[in-house]
């Protein structure tokens, strides 16, 4: 695999478990301190802030990303993007924010929550991230996010004390994204020169950020409108509190996954030009397969250590996120696969409206099938709306991407990973079936998770499958390059 590929890989790795860790400790503890209706009342005022968001971020990350990708080696052509970027920002973000108070005046209820929440379209202009992993500066957003995270986490546990105290979370949590954004800026002079600013025409661009825009929203949508249609419902708040803190499990396995994605939306521009496609499809597979690696087991793991690690992780009460979490489970493996695609060849490829066709399609059947379940099963019914709007995605696609993916390796390796992983989740079972009378749940869980892994590990050794061991030869992938 390329070095720089590599080497950003593992800084983004780094971050996503740092991502991993601090929410591991956090959750535990909020679930305690708030209650499930106030975690549903977050939940819900967030998902309809995030529209907001939506209109003042649009699609200038990821196509800043990209065409920061394909000047990066030219300062003057780097300098007047960003502030083309910049402007365009500007002018959405005050129109989002108008926007937002029409509705601020309009509602009668969770008026305060909501005030708290639109913070966070204020820190959208300021996010300019685009910038540096455009430039492939990984190591620069990590330092970064690592320290402000590791303030939020500081600041949660030393002000959010008892139930009431929603409204503090609620603050840390937006103001720790708005101060992280500025902070970015510091790194500003290193790569932007004020003298090559230019207003220039507020249209230029425009008909590519609206086509990168309609993914965008698609998979916002994606991810809000069950919290928002759940929050609609009667019991809404309960139920998304359920939700919230399931997904929230979900969405942090699925991080380990969005790593390597984020990498090859700055590296494939980079990797056609100097080695070519052939060189781009060999990487593209070799991320599927390591994707489907990690995943795999931790989809399976998930589904076999559920019902022992709520009751201590989340706490008393929180009983139906087990079965959010089984429901859940398929989505990281799934995802494993389409962040490769979507991140790694559609976009750096700006075939935008390939994945366009796949997000819209998947949001199209969620908020369906979100019709369907949720006034009947509620926060399940939404569970299973997600898992199938996943699958239409990856579906989708796979079509698009086909002259770079092997199908028929991923299908093989697929099939191994979760073969491996299904004996590892029988361990599971049955060592948790053996334990449940002598051990607390906290023990079991970690004692299963260990055997998880030894287990797992142990099936790749014994079958020497080279994401573990590497290849020999130094051609374990042959990706269809015909």
């Amino acid at each position: 695999m390329d070095r720089s590929v590599k080497i950003n890989y593992i800084y983004s790795t780094f971050y996503q478990i740092l991502s991993i860790i601090l929410p591991l400790a956090t959750t535990p503890y909020i679930s305690r301190v708030l209650s499930v209706d106030s975690i549903g009342v977050y939940s819900f005022t967030g998902s309809i802030v995030s529209y907001f968001v939506l209109i003042s971020s649009f699609s200038f990350q990821t196509y800043g990303q990209r065409e920061v990708a394909y000047k990066k080696n030219d300062k003057e052509d780097i300098s007047r993007l960003f502030f083309e970027v910049q402007i365009k920002k500007l002018l959405f973000t005050l129109v989002s924010y108008i926007l937002f108070m029409f509705f601020w005046f309009s509602t009668n209820i969770y008026k305060e929550m909501y005030l708290i929440q639109s913070i966070s379209i204020v820190a959208s202009f300021f996010d300019i991230t685009y910038l540096l992993q455009g430039l492939e500066k990984f190591k620069l957003t990590v330092m970064r996010n690592t320290v402000v995270k590791l303030v939020g986490f500081v600041l949660i546990l030393t002000f959010v004390k008892k139930p009431t105290d929603i409204y503090m979370y609620t603050i840390i949590q937006t103001g720790t994204i708005l101060l992280g954004n500025l902070s970015t800026w510091l790194y500003l002079p290193r790569f932007v020169s004020a003298k090559y600013f230019r207003l220039g025409k507020i249209s230029n661009g425009l008909i590519e950020l609206f086509q990168l825009f309609i993914p965008v929203l698609s998979i916002q949508l994606y991810y809000t409108i069950d919290k928002t249609m759940l929050g609609m419902n009667s019991n809404g708040m309960t139920e998304n509190g359920y939700y919230e803190q399931a997904i929230k499990i979900i969405r942090l396995c699925q991080s380990m996954m969005g790593a390597m994605g984020g990498v090859l939306l700055s590296s494939v521009p980079r990797m056609l030009v100097n080695s070519g496609k052939n060189t781009v499809k060999e990487i593209i597979n070799q991320a599927i397969r390591l994707n489907l690696f990690i995943a795999a087991p931790i989809t399976m793991g998930l589904i076999g250590i559920a019902d022992v690690m709520v009751p201590w992780f989340l706490g008393t009460g929180y009983e139906k996120s087990v079965t959010l979490i089984c429901l859940f489970a398929p989505i990281t493996i799934l995802s494993a696969i389409s962040m490769i695609i979507g991140n790694g060849i559609l976009l750096p490829l700006r075939k935008q409206n390939c994945l366009t066709i796949a997000t819209f399609g998947a949001m199209i059947f969620n908020v369906i099938f979100n019709v369907i379940l949720i006034p009947q099963f509620g926060a399940c019914g939404a569970a299973i709306a997600s898992v199938g709007s996943e699958i239409v995605t990856l579906a989708i696609q796979c079509f698009f991407a086909k002259e770079y993916i092997n199908l028929r390796l991923i299908a093989k390796n697929m099939f191994k990973y979760l073969g491996a992983s299904v004996i590892m989740y029988i361990c599971i079972f049955v060592i948790k079936s053996l334990l449940k009378n002598y051990m607390g749940m906290f023990a079991i869980t970690l004692v299963l998770i260990i055997v998880g892994i030894v287990v797992y590990f142990s099936i790749m050794f014994i079958m020497k499958d080279d994401a573990l061991i590497g290849s020999r030869s130094g051609n374990a992938i042959k990706p269809d390059v015909r």
